[in-house]
């Protein structure tokens, strides 16, 4: 038996869903790091890193803290 808004044939709201990249999609720069490291390390190529991180300008210099994204995910949710 059906009850309140299910008996009324009334859809049932659905939730909004945002999908989130998980966070092996990022990677956080830390004191020491060099993209070249950082890309190895996360079997990646270089290119392919900074492709996905158009925001660096220079490659020689990368700031602890600073948030890439690591390819082959999406950059839904990027902030």
């Amino acid at each position: 038996m059906l009850w309140g808004e299910e008996a009324a044939g009334l859809p049932t709201p659905v939730p909004e869903f945002t999908p989130t990249p998980p966070p092996e999609c990022f990677y956080v720069v830390r004191s020491g790091d060099t993209l070249s490291r950082i890309a190895q390390r996360r079997g990646v190529s270089l290119k392919d890193l900074l492709e996905a991180n158009p925001q660096i300008t220079n490659p020689e210099l990368i700031r602890t803290g600073t948030r890439l994204m690591l390819p082959g995910c999406t950059n839904a949710g990027n902030p």
